[in-house]
């Protein structure tokens, strides 16, 4: 599905009311369309939307934009119907499993698949389109940001009026049912970005953290490649320059950042070095000759992380014109609690177990292990018993 889902990724996304993420939202606050409105804030966000979309009617208007897409052809060679009968394949009959066994859904979209945000986002376009609230001689239309089903708005008017404006969405589909959170002293989070608005109808934003966030991030003394760990002190510095809107914020963010990634047992020297309010100089890209001829590139080695030979192999990799990856290994956590515990033990294999006597009271079991099917192994029991009783 991800290959169909970025075939789909243009067909979405081109309306006003749309953010990509929180570094998009950030960009939208400083413009002048949100600063000249006064008001308050106000996030509106569906109840469970993902199983609340009609599937039929989802497939329906993604295939009325897959055929009126002129540029379809630039990012598949496949037909506009031929690309429909391999959607409607793949979100046919969805499944998914949990600790309680293997379920099928009766509608929604395919739960973890990436062609779900493809379908939510298709069917919330189509449903901004049809909201046209009129209240007296108010007229509101799809006036947020909306990312997936979380949006966020200035209120221009009254509570009372809001509370129609609620009823209202509330009344377009019969699947789709909203909930709505008012700011708090001129506050409000969205995503991450915790917004809070002046009288002058300026905004000032930082990072928000949930009451419940643990501030772990990667260890240090995890078995991880070092870049890895760079990584996260260099997306989260980011982060900060972006999202707070002030020196003051991002100083305050940054020395945070600076506690927590010591306490993560990051050197300090380190944590100085990657988050400090000095802008760290973007790498030169090295000049390329361009009378030379392009090296041929011969594909990538994807292996485990090892520490003693992660930097060997990774040099030999680059003489060799070779791309060189680190995959995920098998950690404690994956040997000691497993993603799904097995739905059918009967039909497990290579499993230990134990058969308790049929007569009550009687203390005594047979305790075994096999390589095949436990429902194979439990027949053959039977069986003996039974023969063991003729016998006799």
């Amino acid at each position: 599905m991800q290959k169909i889902s970025e075939v789909l990724q243009p067909l979405v996304g081109k309306k006003h009311t749309f953010i990509r993420d929180g570094y998009h939202f950030v960009e939208l606050l400083n413009s002048s369309s949100v600063k000249s409105k006064r008001g308050f804030q106000v996030s509106f966000d569906t109840v469970a939307l993902f199983p609340s979309i009609v599937m039929a009617e989802a497939l329906d208007l993604l295939e009325q934009r897959i055929q009126q897409d002129p540029t379809l052809n630039q990012r598949t060679n496949l037909t506009p119907n031929e690309l429909m009968t391999l959607i409607r394949e793949c979100c046919k009959d969805p499944c998914f499993e949990c600790e309680l066994g293997l379920f099928l859904q009766t509608d929604g979209t395919p739960m973890g698949a990436p062609l779900s945000c493809i379908l939510a986002d298709v069917f919330l376009e189509n449903y901004e389109d049809n909201i046209n609230f009129h209240h007296q001689n108010i007229q509101i239309g799809a006036d947020w940001f909306r990312y997936r089903d979380d949006t966020w708005m200035i209120w221009e008017y009254s509570l009372e009026v809001l509370q129609l404006f609620l009823t209202y969405l509330n009344s377009l589909h019969p699947n789709i049912k909203w909930t709505h959170e008012i700011e708090q002293n001129g506050i409000m989070s969205f995503l991450d970005v915790l917004v809070k608005r002046e009288t002058d109808g300026s905004v000032t934003t930082s990072v928000y953290r949930k009451k419940t966030h643990s501030d772990r991030y990667l260890h240090f003394s995890s078995d991880h490649p070092l870049k890895d760990k760079i990584a996260c002190l260099e997306t989260l510095r980011c982060r900060a320059f972006a999202y707070c809107s002030s020196e003051t914020l991002i100083k305050a963010e940054l020395l945070h950042l600076q506690k927590v990634f010591i306490e993560n047992g990051y050197p300090t020297n380190l944590v100085l070095q990657f988050l400090s309010l000095r802008k760290r100089k973007e790498k030169k890209q090295k000049k390329k000759d361009l009378e030379t001829q392009e090296e041929v590139f011969y594909g990538y080695l994807t292996v485990p992380y090892d520490k003693l030979l992660n930097d060997s192999l990774k040099k030999l990799c680059n003489s060799l014109n070779i791309g060189f990856l680190n995959k995920r290994k098998v950690n404690l956590g994956n040997l000691i609690s497993p993603k799904r515990p097995p739905s059918d033990l009967l039909n497990s294999k290579n499993c230990a177990y134990k058969i308790p006597c049929a007569e009550p009271n009687c203390p005594i079991s047979y305790i075994g292990e096999s390589k095949r099917r436990n429902k194979t192994r439990f027949a053959e029991h039977k069986k003996a018993c039974k023969n063991m009783k003729a016998k006799k």
